[in-house]
């Protein structure tokens, strides 16, 4: 039996329509800038698509000595300080963009 959330699924479908083909694409991460840290993940997940054309997928979260990678934790989660943003892009320079644009 092989039990999947609807919710994250539809997330996932939605990531591929916006990426077409996926080629050229690529995943960057980078830390939490300062500015956004106790933000909604979803909140920062829609504002980097619609000014910086980037794709926030996930979030790998550090618990103890570990990260947990969070795919679409959706708008309960709050951006933490030791977390990393996710993200696939077209090009580093858009996500360094956003990156230096809240940090």
């Amino acid at each position: 039996m092989i039990l999947v959330n609807l919710g994250k699924l539809n997330t996932v479908l939605i990531y591929l329509l916006m990426l077409g083909d996926g080629i050229d694409q690529y995943v960057i991460t980078i830390p939490v800038p300062k500015r956004i840290i106790g933000e909604s993940f979803s909140v920062v997940s829609i504002y980097t698509q619609k000014e910086y054309q980037i794709i926030l997928i996930g979030v790998n979260s550090k618990r103890d000595t570990t990260f947990h990678f969070l795919l679409s934790p959706g708008k309960q989660y709050k951006l933490q300080e030791c977390d990393e943003l996710v993200f696939i892009a077209k090009d580093e320079e858009d996500v360094m963009n956003f990156y230096h644009q809240v940090s």
